[in-house]
């Protein structure tokens, strides 16, 4: 999965849209609040952290944007999503 699926926005999603995500993501799955086992939440927070760290900085952003480019030109079996 990648950053963008982590966070269920589209590629081309604006600054405010992120942001908006990852915010309404962190609170469905904050350990604190969320029904299922702790792990799954405290693995869901990271993973959402995580994408949100990148696709919130344009230049973090671009250079990841640049790698998935150059994935999406490999080989289906050569593919390695964040």
């Amino acid at each position: 999965m990648n950053h963008y699926e982590e966070l269920g926005v589209d590629r081309g999603a604006e600054a405010a849209v992120i942001e908006a995500a990852y915010r309404v993501m962190m609170r469905r799955y904050h350990p604190d609040v969320y029904p299922g086992p702790k792990s799954e939440a405290d693995q869901k927070s990271r993973a959402l952290n995580a994408a949100y760290e990148i696709l919130k900085d344009p230049e973090k952003r671009r250079a990841y944007d640049a790698s998935l480019g150059s994935k999406l030109n490999q080989p289906l079996e050569n593919r390695r999503v964040h």
